[in-house]
């Protein structure tokens, strides 16, 4: 079966990726983000403000020329996920390269690529066809790492490298910025492949920091300062800077960590301090197992250190796998969406691959081949019935009521959205957020969107959209849409 996989791995990556992200393929739906984008569109044909007032102005270039080459229209946006799928793929396969450039066998990388491209985190993104380019800036952090190293390893004509290594950086951070956290988790590749005496590796270390530094430098002074003053925007609250990022460091690294050491199975729970811990004991006490048999596994696999030179490693492990998830920690964001854990769950399983081959080797092919497996079928199991179920549901009663309004001759659309009360009452649904799904709060887009899909002109219809409690009663003369009859 190795042999296998080695032969035809990027053929295998292909088939993988495109079978377990099917889902989103088939399926007629939209996330909350595509019904806003396309307005836009359809509004300004340009969607490039927002972009910029989030420090993601190469992201907001690329999704311009996205729906500018593409006809932006809700049955088109399967196509623009089939490209988001295209470029997972690419990025698996130089995920897959970049490890076996550090001497990881092809097997072996072929299978961690695949299950951090069928990791929950990408899930959540594949399904927004505005994030088609998004594997463009995983793909760019990989790059920088690859010159980086290559700089670092040469003697002379380093600086080519160097410059190379901070472009694509920037490039990255400016299509999305958690995207590009996959060089540090290369990085800790490198580290425990290596296994480098505690000053080079320290030293080594720094010079990886310098060159991401400037890069993340580079990148802050032009798409927070000199784009914004160009085009007169100025950048969204949530990517300030925070001041309080040791509050971030505790309030944001402790629930992500949990759930990537549960793998392939995040868990679709809220934020910490929304939690009901004791209701979710399982999911803790799966990660604790996981990452004690990983600190003990790392421990092994160092055996021939001094206790000294462990704790400065482990120090080392942990500084890195929170670079992983850098952005979170120094923005004044007040959420951890999935979306953003991707590098983190990369860094994670790097390290339990190491700790599994230090302690069983033999075994460690049996542990990737459970993983992918599980990955495999959990990626199906989300994609279809807690991400996509939700939204089609959804969908299909605006539509079916905006048509109904329609034949009925009624220009006056009220769509009842449902109160958190009565969304807390079920439970079946968690969105990346840690809240209920719902896509309501987008109530009057759907029926824009709706009433484009059936040929109507949304600007003859008068659309009101309200958050109304569970028992409140609507008498009107408008045609009603009720959300609330889905929870």
């Amino acid at each position: 079966m190795l042999n296998v996989i080695s032969r035809y791995s990027y053929f295998f990556i292909a088939l993988i990726i495109i079978v377990g992200y099917l889902p989103v393929l088939i399926n007629s739906y939209g996330e909350a983000d595509d019904f806003d984008v396309l307005h836009d569109f359809w509004e300004t044909g340009t969607h490039l403000p927002t972009f910029i007032g989030s420090m993601r102005p190469l992201g907001g270039l690329l999704a311009d020329l996205t729906y500018n080459t593409i006809t932006p229209e809700f049955h088109n946006l399967w196509i623009m996920r089939l490209g988001h799928v295209l470029g997972v793929i690419c990025f698996c396969v130089l995920f897959s390269k970049a490890l076996q450039i550090l001497n990881v066998t092809k097997s072996n990388a072929c299978l961690l690529a695949l299950i951090v491209g069928l990791s929950p985190a990408i899930q959540v993104m594949v399904n927004y066809s505005t994030m088609m380019a998004l594997p463009l800036a995983g793909m760019a952090g990989i790059l920088s790492f690859i010159c980086a190293r290559r700089a670092l390893n040469k003697k002379q004509n380093r600086y080519p490298f160097v410059i190379l290594s901070v472009i694509l950086l920037v490039a990255g951070l400016s299509i999305y910025q958690i995207y590009p956290m996959i060089f540090w988790s290369f990085v800790l590749v490198e580290m425990l492949q290596e296994k480098r005496d505690i000053k080079p590796l320290f030293i080594r270390l720094v010079q990886y920091g310098v060159i991401f530094g400037v890069g993340l430098v580079s990148y802050y002074f032009l798409c927070a300062k000199i784009i914004p003053d160009i085009v007169g925007l100025e950048k969204a609250g949530r990517t300030s800077l925070t001041s309080n990022p040791i509050h971030n460091l505790i309030y944001f690294i402790i629930r992500p960590l949990r759930d990537s050491l549960n793998l392939f199975s995040l868990s679709y729970y809220g934020p910490l301090s929304r939690e009901n811990l004791m209701a979710h004991i399982p999911s803790y006490a799966s990660a604790i197992t996981v990452g004690s048999c990983t600190i003990y596994g790392i421990l092994k696999y160092f055996s021939d250190r001094p206790w000294s030179h462990k704790i400065t490693l482990g120090i080392f492990i942990f500084g890195l796998i929170t670079m992983s998830y850098l952005p979170n920690l120094v923005t004044a964001a007040l959420y951890t969406p999935y979306r953003t854990q991707y590098a983190l769950f990369a860094s994670v399983l790097i390290v339990i691959y190491f700790a599994v081959m230090a302690v069983t080797p033999k075994h460690v092919n049996l542990l990737l081949y459970v993983l992918f497996g599980c990955s495999f079928i959990f990626c199906i199991k989300h994609l279809q019935f807690d991400i996509i179920a939700p939204r089609q549901a959804e969908w299909q009663l605006v539509y079916n009521g905006t048509k109904q309004a329609i034949y009925e001759e009624n220009k006056e659309i009220f769509v009842v959205m449902p109160d958190q009360k009565l969304m807390d009452t079920k439970t079946t649904y968690y969105s990346e957020f840690g809240g209920m799904v719902s896509m309501s709060d987008r109530g009057h887009q759907m029926v824009r969107v709706a009433l484009r899909e059936l040929g109507k002109n949304y600007n003859e219809y008068n659309i009101i959209a309200e958050r109304l409690p569970s028992d409140h009663v609507v008498l009107s003369s408008m045609y009603v849409i009720d959300l609330r009859s889905l929870y």
